[in-house]
C-alpha cells in the first residue's frame, strides 16, 4: 500500500516539475 502511495506522489511531482520546465523552456519559444 504505501509503495503505491509513495509511487503515485513520485509521479505527480516529476509531473509538476516537468510541466514548470517544459512552460520555462516553451514560452520563451513561443514568443
Amino acid at each position: 500500500m504505501t509503495k503505491t502511495i509513495l509511487k503515485i506522489i513520485g509521479i505527480l511531482v516529476l509531473g509538476a516539475i516537468g510541466g514548470i520546465i517544459s512552460q520555462i523552456f516553451l514560452i520563451p519559444y513561443l514568443m
